[in-house]
């Protein structure tokens, strides 16, 4: 215990309110890989919530670590999670409850390794431990809970993730940054009853279909991570170019969708030919209908989450809607697929993504004169930076606004008028496989 003696007596010290230190992470272990298993309590349909402890859940995690530094700490972020045991195995020996210290200041996890952990030495390390599932009129972060109301006024519940930033750490201790990108492989233990959907498909259903497998993603940095628990229906559509999507979300919205489906699609076969590829990104593109949330939409791969405002609202708001999923699905190619190596960088995929947006909806709608980028750089505050260096948790929860992310999208409308829209395509490209 005395390394973490020591490092509770460095918290205690002006060291611990600098910036670098409370949100960066040690470089010492990458995590390949996160066998995630939660637990995921929701009542029964038309059922009131019961009081909160019962969103107080179980979960495990296995993690495949490989050691780039020596080290003898394994660090990770949490928020909210509580260690009930954990054990380590590094091929040779294997070690119960590795003592643990909290540090919640920072968001913070600190496991001590009784040896020095080697360059190039694999790890296995399992963490048991509980998390809260929390409320949308709380905080939308994390995994959290909302509701909606069917035309015969019975209320349904659902649970679904909003990891941007920084809130996987409230699901699962893990590198909460996007410098780290590993492979998920994710069970959710829910109600019978309920559907669930993920970031890929489900595989297995057991457990008289309570327990829920589903396929390893692509690597991808932990804010990506996607999951919901609820009852909706679901609807498969091909787009005319024969691409597979899916929307999920009440009967009674879904019946009335039609133009957003054809919207949804043809700008799936616009993105496909305009990048000059032969299939997605991801092997599925969902978009779900779940509660009020941060920023209204999120770009996970394959399960696009949107607040119900956002889903299928078409016939009221068409060039809000043609934004948002023409926005999103970008965010598959920028920032999904190709993911900036840190939030100081987040500008540039959101830039490219606005940059795009407005490129395409203007192309195919050309009297939408608003959405040209000079027009709306001017109406932005001028004294916004596109670059910011996050120092603190809470600014890295608020990295990104509207005024840079259309600052920066007129970077690359500058870009275009240089160089002519062929050399600022390889450019963008050049630029886009370097963030």
């Amino acid at each position: 215990m005395l390394i973490l003696g020591a490092l509770l007596l460095l918290f205690s010290t002006a060291f611990a309110a600098q910036g670098a230190l409370e949100i960066s992470l040690p470089k010492s272990l990458y995590a390949t890989k996160y066998d995630l298993t939660v637990n995921v309590f929701l009542p029964p349909v038309g059922a009131q919530i019961p009081d909160e402890d019962a969103f107080r859940q179980k979960a495990s995690v296995l993690i495949d670590f490989t050691v780039k530094e020596p080290t003898r700490l394994i660090v990770l972020n949490a928020d909210g999670i509580t260690v009930k045991q954990n054990f380590l195995w590094n091929g040779r020996s294997n070690y119960s409850n590795l003592p643990v210290v909290e540090v919640k200041s920072v968001q913070k996890l600190y496991f001590e390794v009784p040896y020095i952990l080697a360059v190039g030495e694999t790890l296995q390390f399992y963490i048991e431990y509980t998390y809260k599932i929390r409320s949308v009129d709380d905080e939308a972060l994390g995994l959290y809970r909302s509701t909606w109301v069917d035309e015969n006024k019975v209320t349904h519940h659902i649970a679904s993730t909003q990891f941007k930033t920084i809130h996987a750490r409230k699901v699962v201790p893990c590198l909460d940054d996007p410098t780290f990108r590993s492979v998920w492989s994710l069970t959710v233990h829910a109600p019978k009853g309920y559907r669930v959907d993920a970031n890929t498909q489900e595989y297995q259903t057991t457990n008289n279909a309570q327990t829920h497998r589903f396929f390893k993603t692509p690597s991808i940095p932990s804010y990506l991570l996607a999951f919901a628990v609820h009852d909706q229906a679901y609807i498969r559509t091909v787009s005319p170019g024969g691409f597979k999507n899916g929307f999920i979300g009440p009967h009674e919205k879904l019946r009335n969708c039609t133009a957003w489906f054809a919207f949804t699609g043809q700008m799936i076969d616009t993105l496909v030919d305009k990048f000059k590829v032969v299939k997605l990104p991801f092997d599925k593109m969902d978009f779900i209908h779940i509660g009020r949330m941060y920023k209204g939409a999120m770009e996970n791969p394959g399960l696009i989450t949107l607040e119900p405002s956002k889903f299928c609202n078409y016939d009221n708001q068409i060039v809000l809607s043609e934004l948002i999923v023409t926005h999103e699905m970008l965010h598959q190619w920028f920032g999904n697929s190709v993911t900036p190596n840190g939030w100081e960088n987040i500008i540039m995929s959101e830039g490219l993504v606005t940059y795009y947006q407005i490129r395409l909806l203007l192309k195919r709608n050309p009297n939408l004169t608003l959405l040209t980028t000079p027009s709306m750089v001017i109406a932005l505050p001028s004294n916004t930076s596109i670059y910011t260096q996050p120092t603190s948790i809470n600014e890295v929860m608020n990295v990104g606004n509207d005024a840079q992310y259309f600052k920066s999208a007129a970077i690359f409308h500058m870009m275009e008028r240089m160089m002519g829209p062929a050399k600022r395509l390889y450019n963008v490209q050049r630029v886009s496989e370097n963030i």
